[in-house]
């Protein structure tokens, strides 16, 4: 558990470095996937760093479900499934690039590809959001529940400006901002989130105290 929590965190930051790199590259365009277009200077380095990214959230994803922190029935493995979910979405964001500008509907005309990827890494966001709601409502850890409820707090209206900003304008500055700023929220939970759970010992050693040890034969 601690190990996966630990490389899943180290993915994430290297993937999360890569991408950063690349939109900064690419002169922070409207929308943060046009920094892994053809025509942009650092494709691979963005594409690769998403990559890196949905490895580092499926460590996460089977970190949380071991550490059982998540808590008890099915609202306890909803969590730990959403940010299972988020893995191969993130991926495919990352395999499947948009075309030039990334022009979403209803505003451009796009391309069989930009659907995917857009689609891809909307469900991804959201999959993400619901963990961390579904943690800020009942994990049994109490600081883990209280600062991921902090974390939701900035987070999810962030991603839900976001959607307001995609309807009612389309490519425009104030989409980038709050896409950039809904990202970075949600990043840096993930990475609370690895470190939580890279210190955090497994269950079952916990319950293994002195006297236990000690009447071993």
């Amino acid at each position: 558990m601690r190990l996966a929590a630990g490389v899943g965190g180290l993915l994430l930051a290297a993937g999360l470095l890569g991408m950063v790199v690349a939109d900064l590259s690419a002169g922070l365009p409207a929308f943060v996937s046009e920094a892994g277009t053809a025509l942009a200077p650092a494709p691979a380095l963005y594409r690769h760093g998403l990559l890196a990214a949905a490895l580092g959230i499926a460590g996460l994803a089977y970190a949380l479900h071991r550490a059982a922190v998540a808590g008890p029935g099915t609202a306890g493995r909803a969590a730990p499934a959403a940010l299972a979910l988020a893995a191969p979405l993130a991926a495919v964001s990352g395999a499947v690039a948009c075309s030039a500008r990334c022009p979403l509907p209803p505003y451009e005309r796009t391309t069989a590809a930009d659907l995917v990827h857009a689609g891809a890494s909307i469900a991804a966001c959201a999959a993400i959001a619901l963990a961390m709601l579904v943690l800020a409502r009942q994990a049994a850890d109490a600081a883990l529940r209280r600062r991921t409820a902090a974390a939701a707090a900035v987070a999810v209206p962030l991603f839900a400006a976001v959607a307001v900003c995609l309807l009612a304008v389309g490519r425009a500055t104030v989409t980038g901002l709050c896409e950039r700023a809904a990202l970075g929220a949600a990043v840096a939970w993930l990475l609370y989130l690895a470190w939580h759970l890279a210190r955090r010992r497994h269950p079952a050693a916990r319950r293994v105290g002195p006297a236990q040890v000690g009447a071993a034969p």
